[in-house]
């Protein structure tokens, strides 16, 4: 985590030391889990999580070139990591949504 914290800045910044400063002296080290969950939960209200959920769960290809698809495909994924747990999932959910003409 000392590396991810160094890099915000501004508010984000700001959020950490609020965040640490709130934490006990002998409370362990902060994982990634944590830090993810608390920073979402303080910035993102949940919800936009619930509204990109959704989005990702009807995406689909439409007139997006394939890389473009994927990309935003990618992004949305943050936002439901269950249904793209592993890989199987993700490469179902990617294949459904693309254009009906290039699915295999």
């Amino acid at each position: 985590m000392l590396y991810t914290s160094g890099q915000l800045q501004g508010e984000a910044q700001d959020w950490w030391e609020s965040f640490e400063y709130g934490r006990p002296a002998n409370a362990p080290p902060v994982i990634w889990q944590e830090f993810r969950e608390n920073f979402r939960s303080y910035h993102i209200p949940e919800g936009l999580i619930e509204l990109k959920q959704e989005e990702f769960r009807a995406f689909k290809q439409g007139s997006m070139f394939v890389a473009e698809y994927r990309d935003k495909f990618a992004q949305l994924s943050c936002y439901a990591p269950s249904e793209v747990a592993n890989d199987v999932d993700k490469q179902c959910r990617f294949l459904k949504g693309l254009y009906d003409g290039m699915q295999l």
